[in-house]
């Protein structure tokens, strides 16, 4: 694989609880450009949002789009659903059970951010280690969320 030339891999699936865990081992299996470590929090990242995606959105599917990009690993969260609900990051009480996946997403991905249209799309990033960050991270029509903490 030509880790300089962006690819990408798409899986989709229904907005069931149990597509979080076939969306974990999915992403398990990819030959990704990354440490254990940063695999492991993009796993766990892409878990937090697909979950939020099914608990949230009013849509019937969702997809896992993960693309390697020169200078990280993009996993982008879609949905079907009428795209009026726009992910919101929120402070959580120490007393809620919920409401804390935006919150680990800002936390330890390098960069998130999301697009309006239909439905709606929430990504994020972890940085190669092999990187060159002085690359533009952004796609055009982006929110990013927060900046790169580089």
């Amino acid at each position: 694989m030509d880790l300089d030339q962006p690819t990408e891999r798409v899986l989709n699936l229904p907005t069931d609880p149990a597509s979080a865990g076939a969306a974990r081992r999915w992403m398990a299996k990819l030959d990704l450009p990354l440490d254990q470590e940063r695999a492991e929090q993009l796993k766990f990242l892409a878990n937090e949002l697909v979950t939020n995606s099914i608990r949230h959105a009013s849509g019937r599917a969702v997809s896992v789009e993960v693309e390697v990009l020169p200078h990280a690993v993009r996993v982008s969260i879609l949905d079907d659903g009428d795209g009026d609900e726009k992910p919101t990051l929120r402070q959580a009480s120490i007393w809620h059970t919920g409401g804390r996946g935006l919150a680990l997403v800002d936390r330890l991905s390098s960069r998130w951010g999301q697009r309006a249209g239909p439905g709606t799309v929430v990504w994020f990033e972890i940085d190669r280690e092999d990187a060159d960050l002085t690359r533009s991270a952004r796609s055009a029509g982006d929110t990013l969320t927060r900046p790169s903490r580089s």
